[in-house]
Formats: structure tokens, C-alpha cells, sequence
């Protein structure tokens, strides 16, 4: 039986692999590292089978569960160009730095600033008015 992280859960991470065929998948893990040498063994989505290699594209630690699965709603959500600019980020410094280890992916990830969600248009007032009781 899987159990579900809680809040006090530490080092909750969010991240982002390129599998063969440049097929981006998002998850969650509390050890990237495991997570991706399970990915190599073909262990994951079914959906994912035979796609490998498999290559680490961005991290991103998260201070609890909640904030993590929101994270990965939010890149869930981007449009393909807009993953590939914050992976391209990302990428420019962990591949200049001199430690590519991922210790250092998680520090420069932190230096990133996520890029900011438009909520379509006419949402701020759809969400105001039902704020308001109307």
C-alpha cells in the first residue's frame, strides 16, 4: 500500500524528465535520483514504457505535499513552449555550473523564478463575483 506524503513530510521535490521522443513527464518524488534510475529499469506509467533514455530536465524542491502538487499542477498546466523556456533556464545554469550534481540542480532551480500563469481571460471576474455571493 502507497502512503500519502503529509505536510511534515521534508525534501518534497517536483520534477521534469525528457524521456526518448522528447515526451516530458512531470511527477513528484522524495528521491529524484531513485525516482529516475526507476524510470531506467522501465519501472513507472505504463505510458512511459520503452521510452528511455531518460534525462533530467528541471527540479524544484517544495517546503511540503500540498505545495509540491500544486507545483506540478501549475507545470501540468504550461503549454509546451512555456516548459521548454523554464527547462532551457534551468539547463543554461546546471550545465555551466561547475558540480552537476543534483545538489546543485536543486540550488539553481530556487534561482529560478517561476514563470507566471495568465488566467484566461474574463476568470478575474467570474471569480470575484462568486467571492462576493453573487
Amino acid at each position: 500500500m502507497t502512503s500519502t506524503p503529509s505536510d511534515s513530510d521534508e525534501r518534497l521535490y517536483v520534477y521534469i524528465v525528457r524521456f526518448q521522443g522528447n515526451y516530458l513527464y512531470i511527477g513528484l518524488a522524495r528521491d529524484v535520483k531513485a525516482r529516475l534510475e526507476e524510470f531506467e529499469r522501465g519501472k513507472g506509467p505504463d505510458s512511459l514504457n520503452g521510452k528511455r533514455p531518460v534525462e533530467l530536465a528541471y527540479v524544484r524542491q517544495c517546503a511540503s505535499f500540498p505545495e509540491a502538487r500544486a507545483l506540478a499542477k501549475l507545470l501540468k498546466g504550461y503549454t509546451r513552449e512555456r516548459k521548454e523556456r523554464l527547462i532551457a533556464a534551468f539547463q543554461q545554469r546546471w550545465q555551466s555550473s561547475p558540480e552537476q550534481s543534483l545538489e546543485q540542480a536543486y540550488q539553481i532551480s530556487m534561482t529560478l523564478p517561476l514563470p507566471s500563469v495568465k488566467p484566461p481571460q474574463g476568470t478575474e471576474t467570474r471569480l470575484n463575483a462568486h467571492e462576493a455571493g453573487s
